[in-house]
Parts: C-alpha cells; sequence; structure tokens
C-alpha cells in the first residue's frame, strides 16, 4: 500500500507570523540548506512553513512502515522545486528511510503539503482537501478533531459512491498512544491510506 501524509499550517494564527526572525527555532529545527532557503526567500515566513509542513507530513507517511522512525525535524530535509510564488510546488524530503515526493499548496492564510510513499508521479494519485472550520477561529480540539473527520468522510463517500455514514475513521489506542487514522466502509477495513491534521482555523486530509 502507499503510505500518504499530510499537514496544515494556518498562516492567520498569530504564532505563526514574524517566525523567520527567530533563529533559534531555525536552527534548532532546520539543516543549514533549509536555513539558507529560509533567509534567502522573497517570503521567508512562507518558506519557513512550507518547509516545516514538509518535515511534517513526510514524517507521518514514513512513519507508517517504519514506526521507529525518527520525529526529528533536522532528520528531515527538505528540497523544493522553487520558491514558493505560485499556488503550489514540487518537492523531494530526505528521511532517514528514503525519499518521500511532496507537493505544497499555498494560499494567502495557510499552506498545506501532501507527501506519498513510493514514485514522485504517485503524488498525483493523492486525493486531498482543506476546509477552514465554521464557527469563528480556535474552535475546541474536539470540535476541530470532529469536524475533520466529517470532511474526509464526505470525501471518500463520493469516491466510494456511499452514504457518508457507512463509512468510519478510527484511531486505535496502541501500547504507545493513539495509532494513525485507519479507514472502515460498512464496519470494514479499506485499502485505503489516509491523513488527518489540524491547526487554528483549518482541517485538512490526504488520502490514497
Amino acid at each position: 500500500m502507499r503510505y500518504v501524509g499530510n499537514d496544515i499550517v494556518d498562516l492567520t494564527n498569530p504564532g505563526t507570523m514574524g517566525k523567520s526572525r527567530d533563529i533559534r527555532f531555525i536552527n534548532r529545527v532546520f539543516t543549514q540548506g533549509e536555513k539558507k532557503r529560509i533567509l534567502n526567500s522573497a517570503n521567508p515566513d512562507t518558506m519557513l512553513w512550507a518547509l516545516w509542513a514538509g518535515k511534517e507530513a513526510s514524517y507521518k507517511a514514513v512513519s507508517k512502515s517504519h514506526p521507529a522512525a525518527s520525529s526529528v525535524p533536522r532528520a528531515y530535509e527538505v528540497s523544493l522545486a522553487e520558491d514558493i510564488t505560485g499556488p503550489s510546488v514540487s518537492g523531494v524530503v530526505e528521511t532517514p528511510h528514503g525519499s518521500i515526493p511532496v507537493r505544497i499548496f499555498k494560499t494567502n492564510d495557510s499552506i498545506h503539503c501532501i507527501a506519498t510513499t513510493g514514485t514522485s508521479e504517485g503524488i498525483d494519485s493523492v486525493i486531498w482537501g482543506v476546509q477552514r472550520i465554521a464557527g469563528g477561529p480556535r474552535s475546541p480540539q474536539h470540535s476541530v478533531s470532529f469536524a475533520v473527520r466529517e470532511a474526509a468522510k464526505k470525501h471518500l463517500s463520493s469516491y466510494f459512491n456511499l452514504n457518508p455514514a457507512e463509512i468510519e475513521i478510527r484511531r486505535p489506542r496502541g501500547a504507545c498512544g493513539l495509532s494513525a487514522p485507519i479507514v472502515y466502509v460498512k464496519d470494514c477495513r479499506a485499502a485505503v491510506d489516509i491523513s488527518l491534521s489540524h491547526e487554528g482555523d483549518f482541517v485538512a486530509y490526504a488520502f490514497s
């Protein structure tokens, strides 16, 4: 099975603004090549969060087949084809367990990254979505978790031509906490890999 990961960054969140001026954070999280890319970018904050999202999404993808994979951000080096001047850019993340293709999507308010194991062509088959949460900013955690599952179920239902009520997304609890989400259709595990993420006003998902 091809594994997917995704990550969303809310650029309207006050905590994301001006982060490219935090050199201690940059030195702790990014490699020297990434640091240079951030500081030389026309929009260093956007570049910083694009690289961050690439690290997070690729870790989520690779950790499904390598549960003991390191989560240290500097172990994942993101290389993008170009600066982020348009709505999307492709790239590759070098991980402790091989290369992971990524694609990053930019709006004025968010950065979203999708990642997949396998060849770079596989990124085109990843289905994804981003939604802004209704009801105002910074929704409670349980509401955000519910919202991202409902958004993903709605998209999955059109893919399977089913009622969303026939689809369930579960996160079983294991020895190390909650596992990655798993899709069930009519109470049977589906041959679908899915990734969910949320931050601030946004929820996002990707599946293959």
